[in-house]
């Protein structure tokens, strides 16, 4: 019988998947390769996986994540291993492909969390650093996903209108995922305001600038190539949930993540009767479904405006 260890069919699957796939996607499989499928098949012979071995491995990686959606990404990968096997290794069959997924998704009702005005005030307040500052109320009053800010520069910024085009992730700077990720919106006359005020602390702090005239040269000369939130280098992910996280606690408010304060967004908007297409195209939705299956908990609080004008009708 032909052996060949999983472990080094791997190593040449590796190569292969870097000509087609994203440095993330990449990094993501190997991972998971790394944590969940190597640990159970990284000395086996492929040719000897059975169909046994699978579902007990499935049985396995069932027990030890909670994630469906986690569980079925690792499940695509190792068949993802084995077809490549299949091509280049004359390996007869997918042994995991005949098996499937046999995991099930437990039925748990999706929620996210979310601030109110009253409570994202709160937490302002207490946040002293221009440059955090100013980044949390441009996340809470746009929706911006956390990649997507941080690469921001002053060229994505024109007259009113921020341009998204891409987003960064670990240092990396990349496309988005979906054409509906690339958009253009317009922000308020107070962020607007924000922003030139952030432009104006780079240029004293960054640029020493020294008296008007200096400003004023230094404003009109400014590197547009400059990140909005970081000046020379964007803020990091970990120094912002770490701001993040100390100024909840000062404030005293719950602790919700960067990724709240979009859901938060996107639930002042639906609340104040924005229509569901403006917000999708606004915070880059491909479908309205998305943005209406997250958000269930409007959809509870207008059924209670709901029965509240049923009841008083009644009444009267």
């Amino acid at each position: 019988m032909k052996k060949i260890i999983l472990d080094e069919a791997y190593s040449s699957y590796q190569d292969y998947i870097k000509l087609s796939l994203k440095f993330d996607s990449v990094r993501a499989i190997n991972s998971r390769y790394d944590i969940y499928i190597k640990p159970f098949f990284g000395q086996r012979n492929l040719f000897q996986i059975s169909k046994k071995d699978v579902l007990e491995w499935e049985q396995k990686i069932d027990s030890l994540l909670k994630s469906y959606s986690y569980k079925k990404s690792i499940y695509v990968a190792l068949v993802g291993i084995l077809n490549y096997c299949i091509k280049f290794f004359e390996l007869d069959k997918n042994v995991a492909s005949e098996v499937g997924f046999i995991i099930k998704e437990k039925s748990i009702e999706k929620t996210s969390d979310f601030w109110t005005i009253k409570e994202f005030k709160k937490f302002i307040k207490e946040v002293k650093e221009p440059v955090y500052k100013t980044y949390f109320k441009f996340i809470f009053f746009t929706g911006v996903r956390l990649g997507e800010s941080i690469a921001l520069t002053f060229n994505d910024y024109n007259k009113g209108y921020i341009q998204i085009n891409k987003t960064k992730s670990r240092g990396r700077t990349h496309s988005p995922k979906t054409k509906s990720s690339n958009r253009t919106f317009k922000i308020d006359l107070k962020l607007r305001f924000e922003l030139l005020k952030l432009k104006y602390y780079y240029i004293k702090n960054f640029e020493n600038a020294k008296g008007f005239i200096e400003f004023i040269k230094n404003f009109n000369t400014f590197d547009k190539n400059k990140f909005l939130f970081g000046y020379n280098k964007s803020l990091s992910e970990s120094n912002i949930t770490r701001y993040k996280n100390h100024y909840c606690k000062v404030a005293n408010v719950k602790r919700i993540r960067i990724h709240d304060f979009r859901h938060s967004h996107i639930t002042m908007c639906m609340d104040s009767n924005v229509s569901i297409k403006a917000t999708c195209t606004r915070v880059g939705h491909k479908n309205p479904s998305t943005t209406l299956d997250i958000y269930t908990h409007l959809q509870k609080k207008d059924e209670n405006r709901l029965v509240l004008k049923i009841f008083f009708k009644r009444l009267f």
